[in-house]
């Protein structure tokens, strides 16, 4: 009996965090599917990619994030620094962050470990939430060491332009360090 109740709540949260994905999860009709097949923007008779997948899905669970101008700059910036320049990045970003919160407070509030605990599920969810903004400050530091480690073959490339062979391979090698 006292394995059946995690067993229960583990089911009845898988089902939960399923329906949510299906509710968030939108097919085109078979209309659009057809169209986009046609012109060539859709994938013939499949199923959306997983990558575009989730990328709709963080799309759509950033809609119900609060948005603070003052933060949303701050993060802008961090994600130019990372790398980040499209369109979405802020959006896929914050539906990233917003998910990850809601991911460790559904695993913090299972009895995996022992008790549930609110308070540990609420600080696992605060972990949550920061830990996209830690992971996206790392890659920005890590980029600006490599665009500064690049720097001198960058200017070595200006300086010299003799020969082209030189100069294709200088080039080679600056982006693949840049990239």
């Amino acid at each position: 009996m006292t394995v059946l109740l995690p067993l229960l709540a583990f089911l009845f949260v898988s089902l939960l965090v399923a329906a949510a994905a299906m509710a968030l999860a939108s097919s085109p009709s078979a209309i659009d599917r057809r169209l986009g097949e046609i012109r060539g923007d859709l994938p013939a008779a499949g199923a959306m990619p997983y990558g575009a997948f989730m990328l709709d899905s963080f799309k759509k669970l950033a809609r119900y994030a609060p948005k603070n101008l003052k933060e949303m700059g701050k993060l802008q910036r961090k994600l130019v620094a990372a790398g980040y320049r499209s369109k979405e990045a802020m959006t896929v970003f914050t539906g990233i962050r917003l998910g990850s919160a809601l991911l460790l407070f559904g695993v913090a509030s299972l009895p995996i470990l022992g008790r549930p605990n609110v308070i540990l599920a609420l600080g696992a969810a605060g972990v949550g939430y920061l830990l996209p903004t830690m992971v996206l400050g790392r890659l920005a530091t890590k980029r600006q060491h490599r665009i500064r480690l690049s720097l001198p073959d960058a200017l070595d490339l200006l300086r010299s332009e003799e020969h082209t062979s030189e100069l294709q391979s200088r080039l080679h090698l600056v982006c693949r360090l840049l990239l």
